[in-house]
């Protein structure tokens, strides 16, 4: 589905101003337990939509939302013990069908850029005013993508990238499995956390090899560390 980011008149996304026929079912999942109540007492007030459950943590989510099966959840970027993009993956692990709406503080690019390649079906600022959040909810059930206006540029790259290095560029997909490489996950297991086949992984794993000069999957973490393009921690998988 397209970007919905167009600007309007005050600078801000056209959200739509008036609720679907279909109820939406929401799950909030938000470690603070003020911002949550007040987040459900405000969506609350809009009588398309209908909060079915509420989580503080990551591990408790994924019972919930089997339990009550929400066409859209409203997660935080950080959670107590974990994230919301650590939900998505979990959550299409679980052959679920909610689209997550990703609420976060930081106004970076990056974060929003990894936030959709993750999975999600949006990213907004924690800035969102109360109506405006409403109407990308109903974006977001509607089955569109929405983005804060401050981020609106990033729709016009279909696929952004993000420079590594020199001339070295990797798309996000690729910088997520670099990312998995240096952590020394199997082709399998990234395979699951991102929804992709075995083939897939194996087709990004030769790309970014490729752009490295690199021979193997070794060698690709041991440069992402050497580089500073991932924190060094954890392993170096073995060849």
């Amino acid at each position: 589905m397209p970007y919905d980011h167009r600007v309007g008149n005050e600078g801000k996304p056209p959200f739509f101003p008036e609720g679907p026929d279909v109820e939406v079912r929401l799950v909030v999942v938000e470690s603070r337990s003020l911002i949550r109540e007040g987040l459900c007492e405000l969506l609350l007030r809009h009588q398309d939509m209908e909060v079915v459950g509420t989580s503080a943590s990551l591990a408790d989510s994924i019972a919930l939302l089997a339990e009550v099966r929400p066409s859209v959840v409203l997660a935080a970027l950080e959670l107590c013990d974990g994230s919301g993009l650590e939900l998505i993956s979990r959550i299409r692990r679980a052959h679920l069908d909610a689209r997550v709406l990703i609420v976060g503080s930081e106004p970076d690019p990056a974060l929003a850029r990894r936030a959709l390649a993750w999975g999600a079906a949006g990213y907004l600022l924690d800035s969102v005013g109360a109506d405006e959040l409403a109407g990308a909810i109903r974006v977001v059930a509607a089955g569109a993508v929405v983005l804060d206006h401050v981020f609106a540029a990033l729709a016009s790259s279909p696929e952004p990238v993000q420079p590594v290095r020199g001339q070295i560029y990797l798309t996000m997909r690729e910088e997520q499995i670099l990312e998995c490489l240096a952590a020394g996950w199997g082709n399998r297991r990234i395979a699951e956390e991102h929804g992709l086949s075995v083939r897939t992984v194996e087709g990004h794993i030769s790309k970014v090899l490729t752009k490295l000069g690199v021979d193997s999957r070794t060698e690709a973490a041991l440069w992402a560390v050497r580089h500073g393009c991932i924190p060094a921690q954890g392993h170096i998988p073995q060849q």
